[in-house]
């Protein structure tokens, strides 16, 4: 991915509110893709969505295009490709805004500790990924994980990975492309709404005090929760150990006991038990 990227000008997010009613809702929009251009210094071509345009920040309002227009996506695409100087400028931005929200006070308490020219220094960040899926038994949303954590390792950082499982035991001691995966299990029977508050309050209950356990044993500068089933968790984690959390969520649907966060696609309506929360 970040070879596509580098060879990239410009980062289009072409959201269709209309075919997927839902994204209408304030609370959905933090996409992955989005936090991936502007790492990448891309300047971004987006729907003129409120949440987005305080995603990307000042600047890009230009190129936020109304998403009921046929012809606005590529109109700000003409706009933006006619204008070298704007999308570095806005390419720059871009990575300087979400670095400095991604990593909050890690980074630069880490780079205290890791003076640069330091050849003794230890590797910038000490993270630990905290996750409910990854390789090599998983979906995407695994493999997306692997690579973050194989990105960060690339960059110099130390990177430990902590799996909070709910169900059948899962293999211990594994691991995968050299990185150790810890295994932090609850059991869950595989009735319906029963088993997902296994999956859920019981699992955070069980894994935050080991991955506090984890974190400190590490001595973590920061930790990367992936996912709503391991982010309450990393949470509380952090907050008693005074360690920075970044979450990253992919997927509401683990929020409704019912198995999806929408009722009616054609009025968004949140679950009663999400929206009580």
């Amino acid at each position: 991915m970040p070879a596509c990227l580098a060879a990239a000008d410009i980062g289009v997010a072409p959201f269709d509110v209309t075919a997927h009613p839902p994204l209408q809702l304030a609370f959905y929009w933090s996409p992955l893709k989005v936090f991936e251009y502007m790492a990448a210094g891309l300047p971004v071509v987006a729907p003129a969505i409120p949440r987005l345009a305080r995603i990307l920040g000042p600047g890009h309002e230009r190129f936020l295009y109304d998403a009921q227009s046929p012809h606005a996506l590529a109109d700000a695409l003409a706009d933006l490709a006619d204008h070298d100087g704007e999308r570095r400028r806005l390419g720059a931005a871009a990575a300087r805004r979400v670095r400095r929200v991604q990593l909050g006070r890690a980074l630069p308490e880490a780079r205290r500790r890791n003076p640069p020219g330091d050849a003794a220094a230890e590797p910038v960040m000490r993270i630990l990924v905290a996750t409910d899926a990854f390789p090599p038994v998983c979906g995407g949303s695994g493999w997306s994980t692997y690579e973050l954590a194989r990105g960060l390792r690339e960059r110099g950082h130390e990177v430990s990975v902590a799996q909070a499982h709910a169900g059948a035991p899962a293999e211990r001691g594994r691991s995968y492309d050299g990185f150790r995966v810890r295994a932090i299990e609850q059991p869950a029977p595989s009735a319906p709404f029963i088993g997902n508050y296994f999956r859920n309050e019981r699992l955070w209950a069980r894994a935050a005090p080991e991955l506090r356990a984890i974190a400190s044993g590490m001595r973590a500068d920061i930790i990367h929760a992936q996912h709503v089933l391991t982010s309450p968790a990393a949470v509380a984690a952090g907050a008693a150990i005074g360690t920075p959390v970044v979450c990253t969520v992919r997927d509401y649907w683990p929020v409704c006991y019912w198995g999806t966060l929408i009722h009616d696609p054609a009025s968004p309506t949140l679950c009663r038990r999400a929206r009580r929360r």
